[in-house]
């Protein structure tokens, strides 16, 4: 842990099919986190969006703690120059990842999901209907340039070596092959992968705090859950370490695992089952 952190966590526990074991509370308060190195950025919990989505703010790693960003968002994806935002409008927008000073620039106006791969090559899916969900394309962050990418899909993952895995609005899982879809065992609802190459995935099983959670197992060729946690959406480390965000706004993480991060907050979190 950094050695400026602080965090006293009190866990009561009552029935709760949280493995808090293994599991630790990370943050509070967060509707979509992304991580690349030592940044991090989240879109907070608001009830109320305003006409681009939900506050953004990015965390110092110098002073351990959020800072509020200009801008509103659903979805962001994080590489070391820029970072990348879809607002409710459907506008794909990017801005200096560093410079907290930075102006957001419009890059289309049709994006959905997206996720950043090899070489600042962002995978992103369209709000173009075709057969599978949505039509899927590829921008290049050097030349600005756009590339249809054959196929549709709701959700998106990229590798370190810039292919791709979706998820189909069926719940159909298919790996890029360099030519076309490869169909891929299991079902999901979203999808990340780590600078491990192994997707994780939201799967379509409901578990407490949303739907539980898997990683590709590449010797198997099949998904491994991850036990004692459940999430609605995904953020993973520098090195591939999972963060799990719930239905409930909270991000949990596996305990023990090295981490630039440390919360920000003194966290008193009780768990009660009702009968």
């Amino acid at each position: 842990m950094h050695k400026n952190c602080i965090l006293i966590v009190i866990l009561l526990t009552l029935g709760s099919s949280f493995d808090l074991d293994k599991w630790e509370l990370f943050q509070t308060d967060i509707r979509y986190l992304t991580i690349s190195d030592k940044t991090m950025w989240k879109v907070e919990r608001n009830d109320t969006p305003s006409t681009g989505g939900y506050p953004i703010h990015q965390w110092s790693y110098t002073n351990q703690a959020w800072t509020l960003v200009s801008g509103a968002c659903v979805t962001l994806s994080l590489e070391k120059q820029y970072v990348y935002c879809v607002n409710l409008g459907n506008y794909l927008y990017r801005r200096g990842n560093v410079d907290v000073s930075s102006n957001w620039t419009q890059l289309t106006s049709y994006g959905s999901d997206m996720k950043v791969g090899f070489n600042d090559h962002i995978w992103f899916v369209s709000t173009n209907v075709t057969a599978g969900g949505f039509e899927i394309y590829k921008f290049n962050g050097a030349t600005t340039e756009i590339t249809r990418v054959p196929g549709g899909a709701i959700k998106v993952g990229v590798t370190t070596d810039d292919k791709a895995w979706i998820v189909t609005d069926s719940g159909a899982i298919k790996r890029w092959n360099g030519l076309d879809w490869s169909l891929m065992s299991g079902s999901a609802r979203d999808i990340i992968i780590g600078s491990d190459n192994l997707p994780l995935i939201v799967s379509e099983v409901p578990t407490e705090g949303g739907y539980v959670i898997m990683k590709w197992n590449d010797v198997t060729n099949d998904w491994v859950a991850l036990e004692g946690m459940g999430g609605e959406s995904l953020a993973v480390d520098s090195k591939s370490n999972p963060y799990v965000v719930t239905n409930n706004y909270e991000v949990y993480r596996l305990k023990g695992q090295i981490s630039d991060f440390c919360p920000s907050k003194r966290y008193i979190k009780v768990f009660i089952k009702k009968f």
